[in-house]
């Protein structure tokens, strides 16, 4: 396992045009790693508490937590080249439909935003204070990770209505899809709830150690980082079942994943660091 010193309190990672980017929130910053050799190449200021990121549209988009702001980043220069006022407490990107959407916490609403001209197309009041969204068969499915309802909305893009709602855990998180099937780390309980992406019907539900953080669904499984725990751990689809766990050094509060170039990039939020790691 090799770790990265990066900015204070890195929350979300992502990967794309040919490098890692970790969101830092307490550093008010982001960091562009070479995967190749493993050392940050730039260090951007965006406005304060960058928490997550999507790389579409030739750039990066980072939501501001501490404020209201969608930054854009020009990959080619590592500078901002663009802002735009969004919900309060912006905490998660997807595009549907061509646009982008900005679900914001603070105000439970999702801003869709015209990507070339930076202009905000409508403000769609989902009800919900929305965790980190996934699109799926043409829906955005967002969790209810700051209130009390325990579900998942499957938003249609067109209406900004829900068409499914999947009863889940406390607290959840972050949703991903693969294996025929959704699934969605439940911060709380200590349990991933697996579920039908076209009724939305519960099929399993799945103890993991500690709080179910990020969540990545890759060719080998579904990787859930135990945000409380300090370690990774891995479930298979075929058995609904932990079959294999990864500590991490104390204290350290995993927090995403991403997969790139064969390795796991993780955040490692206390520490400031991301950990890479190649996966069994």
């Amino acid at each position: 396992m090799a770790q990265i010193q990066v900015g204070a309190y890195p929350d979300g990672i992502t990967a794309g045009f040919g490098s890692l980017w970790t969101a830092n929130l307490t550093a008010d910053s982001v960091s562009r790693i070479n995967p190749a050799t493993r050392r940050v190449t730039a260090t951007i200021r965006v406005a304060g508490g960058p928490l997550r990121m999507l790389a579409t549209d030739g750039a990066m988009w980072i939501a501001d937590y501490n404020g209201a702001m969608l930054t854009r980043i020009d990959p080619s220069t590592d500078r901002v080249s663009g802002t735009v006022r969004v919900g309060s407490q912006p905490q998660s990107l997807a595009v549907a439909d061509g646009a982008l959407w900005v679900f914001s916490a603070g105000d439970k609403t999702a801003s869709v935003i015209d990507m070339s001209t930076l202009r905000k197309l409508r403000t769609v009041r989902i009800g919900i204070a929305s965790g980190f969204v996934a699109v799926q068969d043409g829906l955005l499915w967002a969790p209810d990770f700051q209130g009390r309802s325990r579900t998942v909305l499957a938003l249609a893009p067109g209406t900004g209505k829900a068409v499914h709602t999947v009863a889940v855990g406390s607290q959840p998180e972050q949703v991903g899809f693969g294996f025929g099937s959704g699934w969605v780390g439940n911060g709380s309980d200590d349990t991933v709830t697996r579920f039908d992406p076209a009724t939305g019907a519960v099929v399993h539900t799945i103890p993991i150690a500690g709080d179910g953080a990020g969540l990545l669904v890759s060719d080998g499984g579904v990787w859930v980082a135990g945000y409380v725990a300090g370690s990774l751990s891995k479930i298979s689809p075929a058995s609904n079942s932990v079959v294999g766990t990864i500590s991490l050094p104390l204290g350290s509060e995993p927090n995403d994943i991403v997969a790139a170039d064969g390795y796991l990039w993780v955040t490692e939020s206390e520490i400031n660091e991301v950990a890479v790691i190649r996966p069994s």
